[in-house]
């Protein structure tokens, strides 16, 4: 992206910010799969016994996300730093 001309903040900023999409869509597919187990054991209560309400609280499902988010960005932040600081020259050498 720097030999079309972006600047090393705009490239660090696009690779950090798709990661984050990334990690946040996989956060909520998560917690998407997980509300429908609950509610396909719900169905089947009486196997489950002692185990009959299971509730997730909405402030879980929020650190959950959270706790994605910030996964993704730290994955992300040093390769990301990495592509910013390399010379065009060089990374167009890398490439086969």
């Amino acid at each position: 992206m720097r030999s079309i001309g972006f600047r090393s903040g705009v490239i660090l900023s696009l690779l950090v910010g798709e990661s984050l999409i990334i990690a946040l869509s996989g956060g909520a597919i998560g917690c998407g799969v997980a509300f429908g187990l609950f509610k396909v054991f719900a169905l089947n209560a009486d196997a489950l016994g002692p185990f009959v309400s299971l509730h997730v609280p909405p402030s879980v499902l929020a650190e959950t996300l959270g706790v994605a988010a910030l996964i993704g960005l730290f994955s992300a932040y040093v390769p990301a730093r990495g592509a910013t600081k390399r010379s065009i020259v060089e990374t167009l050498r890398l490439v086969d």
